[in-house]
């Protein structure tokens, strides 16, 4: 299945990149679509390849950040705390748009009120609905980002509906706390 996964996405990755590039102001890496994690491997690929300098002093940095976390996390886990400092998360934060910030900050008081109490066998049976709907609602805003390009390759710059800005900020609040009550109440445990 991996490989039919690589051989679809590779006809059907370059497509839908292309449109996302051409038909968005700035295209990829630009305001709209910005993206970090790209950049980042493709001035370390031009490093490594001779094509550019790579920030040395950066690296030793991050390096230097990493070894402090491990250390604390072997500090934590010594002393048996139910706190931890994993480096794959932290990581992954420090390079994520900081807009992203707030939703994770949320998902991850939610997961820690549901398990909160939890024995740690139930644990991942308890947060396992919820990583599903995060997952769909993460599928469902990339496939509605290239439905929004294809529309925009269409010719449609805008839909204006002449709403005033106060009303659409009043009506885009409304729909997040929608989103998060409907992730509250679909993502409950169910009784075995």
């Amino acid at each position: 299945m991996q490989i039919a996964g690589v051989f679809v996405a590779a006809f059907i990755m370059s497509p839908v990149l292309n449109l996302l590039h051409n038909n968005i102001a700035g295209g990829i890496g630009g305001r709209e679509l910005s993206a970090p994690q790209a950049s980042l491997f493709a001035a370390l690929a031009r490093g490594f390849s001779g094509e550019g300098t790579l920030p040395w002093d950066l690296i030793g940095y991050g390096a230097l950040v990493g070894l402090v976390i491990l250390g604390v996390d072997r500090y934590l886990r010594l002393r048996q705390s139910n706190f931890r400092a994993h480096l794959m998360p932290i990581a992954v934060g420090m390079y994520l748009p900081f807009g992203l910030a707030t939703p994770i900050l949320i998902g991850g008081l939610i997961a820690h009120f549901y398990s909160r109490g939890t024995p740690t066998a139930e644990h991942d049976r308890v947060l396992h609905r919820g990583v599903l709907f995060s997952s769909g609602v993460i599928a469902g805003e990339a496939l509605i980002s290239v439905g929004l390009a294809c529309v925009t390759a269409l010719g449609f710059q805008s839909m204006d509906l002449g709403l005033a800005p106060g009303l659409v900020t009043a009506l885009s609040f409304f729909a997040a706390v929608a989103v998060v009550l409907c992730f509250v109440r679909l993502t409950r445990p169910q009784a075995l």
